[in-house]
């Protein structure tokens, strides 16, 4: 019975939660991600790809390492050079080519998966747009768009930041203003092991209750079969959650 008054609570607070949100006019019910931006590999470049600059450590952005759906691969930014070349200062940023099909001011959200290793991991993104493809080193070359703030969680998380508009921009470049590690001193360079920016489109008022039912499915799988609400995770019914509510 205390299990069946828990969910009661539970759900009654995903109900409450799910209205407050209506107060974003845009998105009241919130949003998930749509359109990939990077369907190319050509469409990624960044003057500080370690394979490019001097050791080889992960692979290639000419190969699709960022847009493989392989969590065991990667891309690292320079952090070691050979042959009297340094290692080129920071913030190392990495540049996505945005393609003619996006309309200027368009929303996108950054969503990026965590390489399988104990540091340099983004924690601070500066996001600038620019339409001069010429390498820089600075950020005082192009417009900052957005500074988001992805706090560390796990080793091979995946991560959407908050939306934030191209600006109108050709070129989207991701400055790593902040890494894990810390100990270890100052320290510009980054890697990642899958990377891409989507579009993102508005959630209705039960793809919100839907996404938050799946969330909680498997804790009480069993409760939720004896409301009628579905029979397995993601199977809920729109109409018995009308019925329910």
């Amino acid at each position: 019975m205390k299990k069946i008054y828990l969910l009661l609570a539970t759900l009654f607070g995903l109900f409450i939660s799910v209205s407050a949100s209506a107060q974003d006019e845009q998105f009241p019910y919130g949003y998930d991600v749509d359109q990939p931006i990077v369907t190319d590999a050509s469409q990624f470049y960044s003057p500080f790809s370690q394979n490019d600059l001097g050791n080889t450590d992960g692979g290639n952005l000419a190969d699709g390492v960022l847009i493989d759906d392989d969590a065991s691969s990667f891309w690292h930014s320079c952090w070691a050079a050979t042959e009297g070349r340094q290692v080129p200062a920071g913030p190392h940023y990495l540049q996505i080519e945005i393609p003619d099909w996006v309309e200027e001011g368009t929303d996108l959200v950054l969503r990026f998966t965590r390489r399988n290793a104990s540091n340099d991991h983004t924690t601070e993104w500066s996001i600038c747009g620019t339409n001069d493809f010429v390498d820089y080193s600075t950020k005082d070359k192009c417009e900052e768009l957005a500074y988001l703030l992805t706090p560390y969680g796990s080793n091979t998380e995946t991560v959407t930041t908050e939306p934030f508009s191209t600006g109108g921009y050709k070129y989207i470049r991701l400055y790593s203003m902040a890494q894990t590690g810390a100990n270890y001193g100052s320290r510009t360079y980054w890697h990642v092991s899958e990377l891409n920016l989507y579009t993102i489109k508005p959630l209705t008022e039960w793809e919100a209750v839907n996404n938050e039912l799946i969330a909680i499915a498997d804790e009480y799988s069993y409760y939720l079969g004896t409301f009628e609400l579905g029979d397995a995770p993601g199977q809920y019914s729109e109409e018995k959650y009308i019925a329910f509510e």
